[in-house]
């Protein structure tokens, strides 16, 4: 009976021998799996999956929970008991995660180069410019345009008011004829000498008249010419008939300068170097009576020079004591006054109403023709140029002045209205007009601007 129940006995041993062994080893594969999954999931993926988000490592505050959650479900399954051997099979759900984090690494690197690549914002500007361009055309041809309709209206005006062009012409008139003839000196450099010559305004019918002669002055009536001889026979002042072709002497003094006919024809002033102290002095010789007298203001002599008559009687002359510039002073002298301080101011000359004095300076550092009212008021400048201007003389009517100029290479006579318009050459002289007399000291001749012209009508 004994031997049977031990049979019986060790039936249930070997039985649950494979059942422990089986379970020892589904709790190594449930440890190790547990190990694996710890393995395999690093901290890689959250960054991955952080970065698939959108978020970098440096952004800790919020890339903190996400990886909590991440690890909660691989620390549970140790409370869960030993008959859920299924647990493995919930491995995979944190798998998909590693998968797809490592391909969105690269994504960190776009993110800084994108934005220099929307910079180029210079490329509109290429698009701009042919409407630029287009613009600038259409302004020129509207200027064009613009500028043809305003010359085609100009024109068109000027077509149909031709009359508004009339009245143009009175601000600058027609240059009226002149007639009358023209004294005037000739200087030739082989002689050392001057000679007399007439013409008429237009240089007509020029000819010499006198000989060894210059500084003519004629009568009112043409009939007289009183001039300078220089004849060494018959120095002195002297004057021509155009009558009868006689010449006579009235003067023996060498140093008798520049005679000018009174306005009745009746005397003749000049002045003189004649003194010992060769001071210019004035004086007046009567053509009827034959004699002279040297001009006094009361007991003083006047010392001046250029002496010219006015139409009443009073004479224009440059004064040189006790002030020197232009004065006024009556027939023989008396209230002699200053009109204009100027040194260098000669050759005064009325014109025939009285009004206007014109004269030469160097007022502005050459030879200039100026005006002036018989006052000395209404100082003008008539001629301006670099060249010599002088000597004048009026017309008549007072209209016109004429004088002598080198502007254009040579000697010529010009004329020029009297406010100094519409100046032109007249003709050209035969020859030079500033000379020195040979053997003649400088207080004897002086060259041109001791010489004249003469005009008659």
């Amino acid at each position: 009976m004994s031997m049977p129940s031990s049979g019986n006995a060790q039936e249930p041993k070997s039985s649950k021998a494979p059942g422990l062994i089986i379970f020892f080893l589904l709790f190594v594969i449930l440890v190790g799996g547990i190990a694996l999954i710890e393995h395999l999931t690093p901290v890689k993926p959250i960054t991955g999956a952080l970065a698939a988000v959108g978020l970098r490592k440096d952004d800790t505050p919020t890339s903190a929970p996400v990886a909590v959650a991440t690890r909660v479900p691989t620390f549970t399954p140790t409370s869960i008991p030993p008959e859920a051997v299924l647990l493995p099979t919930t491995t995979p759900v944190p798998t998909p995660i590693p998968s797809p984090t490592p391909t969105l690494l690269p994504t960190s690197t776009f993110t800084p180069t994108s934005t220099p690549t929307n910079t180029p914002t210079p490329t509109p500007t290429p698009t701009v410019t042919p409407d630029v361009q287009a613009t600038i055309q259409a302004r020129q041809q509207a200027t064009r345009a613009a500028s043809a309709t305003a010359r085609a209206r100009a024109t068109a005006t000027a077509r149909a008011k031709p009359a508004r062009k009339k009245p143009r012409a009175t601000l600058r008139p027609a240059i009226p004829p002149l007639s009358g003839s023209i004294a005037f000196p000739v200087f030739d450099p082989r002689r050392g000498m001057y000679d007399i010559y007439v013409a008429k305004v237009d240089g007509s019918d020029m000819r010499m008249v006198i000989s060894e002669a210059s500084q003519p002055s004629w009568r009112k009536d043409g009939q007289l010419l009183a001039f300078r001889s220089w004849k060494h026979d018959a120095r002195g002042l002297a004057m021509l008939s155009f009558l009868d072709g006689q010449t006579q002497r009235f003067s023996t003094y060498l140093e008798d300068i520049l005679p000018r006919w009174s306005p009745d024809g009746g005397d003749i002033i000049f002045f003189s170097r004649r003194e010992a102290d060769r001071k210019p002095r004035i004086y007046r010789y009567s053509v009827h009576g034959r004699n002279e007298m040297v001009l006094r203001d009361g007991l003083q002599v006047v010392f001046g020079e250029y002496p010219a008559w006015m139409p009443d009687g009073h004479i224009v002359y440059r004064q040189v004591f006790p002030q020197v510039g232009l004065a006024i002073m009556d027939g023989f002298g008396a209230g002699g006054r200053l009109i204009l301080a100027d040194e260098s101011a000669i050759a005064p000359i009325p014109s025939p109403n009285g009004r206007y004095i014109v004269f030469m300076s160097q007022r502005d550092g050459n030879w200039e023709l100026y005006r002036i009212n018989a006052d000395g008021s209404g100082l003008r400048r008539l001629t301006k140029n670099g060249a010599n201007d002088g000597l004048p003389v009026w017309t008549g009517d007072g209209s016109t002045i004429l004088f002598v100029s080198d502007r254009d290479g040579e000697w010529g006579v010009y004329a020029m209205f009297a406010d100094g318009s519409r100046q032109r050459r007249l003709f050209f002289l035969p020859g030079p007009l500033d000379g020195r007399v040979a053997g003649e000291p400088e207080f004897v001749s002086r060259g041109w601007v001791e010489e004249s012209i003469s005009w008659i009508p």
